[in-house]
């Protein structure tokens, strides 16, 4: 399985998201079956578990070209599946979504655009990693009738942002092997009809959002 995962969180505050993703993203490229393709915005720590890609830096400005963009990767990589350290989506590729507490508080983010594509985040993923019982319960409240609780692993890492502290370090274990399961599943699944309908008006929404940007 070839997983693509988008480094911006270091990019931001790479001290704190060494905290939390460095041993995460270890932990995943170390298991059997998963090659690692990490997009490197800047300062993300090189590392043998898996293969840094050069990718512009993040900007709230440009997220329809900037989903394009990871898209157009994904597909020279063939990648399976993607997931994001932070608030970035592709196109088409199937995507995951891990769930912190933080990311449903408005006044976490720096602007109104990175709340929104969070939003677009959390509507792209098929399957999501929560880190509490309280982000499970937010993010149901959230998707609503959308959402089948199937979709979902909760790890309990025991803070609300996995970016803004450091969970014990038995946590980590558990996180990648969820994390692990919940790739699996999403590259897996086999593409419905429904599933080509989705993509097909995600990238028109894409399109027209870039086309605004200008």
């Amino acid at each position: 399985m070839k997983v693509l995962v988008d480094g911006i969180a270091f990019q931001f505050d790479r001290g704190s998201a060494r905290h939390f993703w460095q041993p995460v993203l270890n932990g995943l490229g170390l298991r059997d079956g998963v090659e690692l393709l990490v997009l490197d915005r800047g300062d993300t720590p090189p590392e043998p578990s898996f293969n840094l890609i050069g990718f512009p830096s993040y900007t709230a400005a440009y997220t329809p070209a900037d989903s394009q963009l990871i898209e157009r990767v994904a597909q020279h990589y063939r990648a399976d599946v993607f997931f994001s350290t932070g608030c970035s989506t592709p196109i088409e590729t199937p995507s995951i979504a891990i769930v912190g507490e933080r990311i449903f508080d408005p006044a976490a983010f720096a602007t109104r655009r990175e709340w929104s594509e969070t939003r677009l985040l959390l509507r792209h993923a098929s399957r999501f990693l929560c880190l509490s019982e309280t982000a499970r319960g937010q993010l149901q409240q959230e998707l609503g009738w959308r959402l089948d609780v199937r979709q979902i692993r909760i790890v309990a890492v025991g803070v609300g942002n996995p970016s803004y502290a450091e969970p014990a370090e038995n946590v980590f274990g558990d996180v990648v092997s969820a994390l692990a399961d919940l790739l699996s599943e999403a590259a897996s699944v086999q593409s419905t009809r429904e599933d080509q309908i989705f993509y097909e008006k995600w990238a028109a929404l894409r399109k027209i959002q870039y086309d605004v940007d200008g």
